[in-house]
């Protein structure tokens, strides 16, 4: 009797240590995942503070207010970050002190160090040409930064893919369908709250429009919600 007390003990204590090593599996995968998820998450945002309505240059081009806004949403800090901004025309970057630089379409924007849950803001004043408004939807950007470990990590923003319509084409689909749209002076279709059937739509905060902007541009692909027929 005293040896089947003894096997039941044994077997209760080795099937209670595996347990308890399956729980700390759990808790260090959890751990990794919510790290790479946090480093994955490491965005890079930019909107027009102000933007124009017409030419304001005889060469065509006119002056955008950009405001490049880079968060670090995790606890640990982020170290040698470098963000690639990338415009789909050239842009010229009009400095302080009056003084342009040559045209490009791509700006750097560097920091040495961003705290953990802190932000690095920068304000650029670019000279676009303003018949290319409307493929301003297209500029992505590339944020390339080291981690504590030392490991360097890139994320691109914004990351999916966007449809392969500009913004007067969407328009002329959407106002087909019955959608109240309009294309905003930076070239963005706009949406209200609210379909004209009273249905109910997802928006997100549109990052481009100029400052003071309250429109809403819908969430998704062109297709994933529509009026009924």
């Amino acid at each position: 009797m005293a040896d089947w007390i003894a096997m039941a003990s044994s077997i209760a204590a080795a099937i209670g240590l595996l347990f308890t090593g399956y729980q700390v599996w759990l808790l260090n995968r959890q751990a990794r995942h919510d790290r790479r998820v946090v480093l994955d998450g490491v965005p890079v945002s930019w909107r027009p503070v102000e933007a124009p309505s017409q030419k304001e240059r005889a060469d065509g081009k006119s002056k955008w207010v950009y405001e490049v806004v880079l968060a670090n949403p995790g606890r640990l800090p982020i170290d040698d970050v470098r963000i690639r901004w990338k415009f789909p025309c050239e842009v010229v970057r009009l400095r302080h002190d009056g003084i342009t630089d040559p045209p490009t379409d791509t700006l750097t924007l560097l920091a040495p160090v961003v705290i953990g849950g802190g932000e690095r803001t920068w304000r650029r004043h670019l000279l676009i040409d303003y018949t290319q408004k409307n493929h301003l939807i297209e500029t992505y950007a590339e944020v390339t930064f080291n981690d504590v470990d030392g490991h360097e990590r890139t994320n691109r923003w914004p990351r999916a893919t966007r449809a392969g319509l500009t913004a007067p084409q969407l328009h002329r689909q959407l106002s087909s369908e019955g959608w109240p749209s309009r294309v905003h002076a930076c070239g963005l279709v706009i949406w209200t709250l609210s379909s004209p059937f009273g249905l109910t739509v997802p928006f997100m905060a549109n990052p481009l429009c100029a400052a003071g902007s309250r429109q809403l541009l819908l969430a998704g692909r062109v297709g994933q919600t529509r009026p009924p027929p």
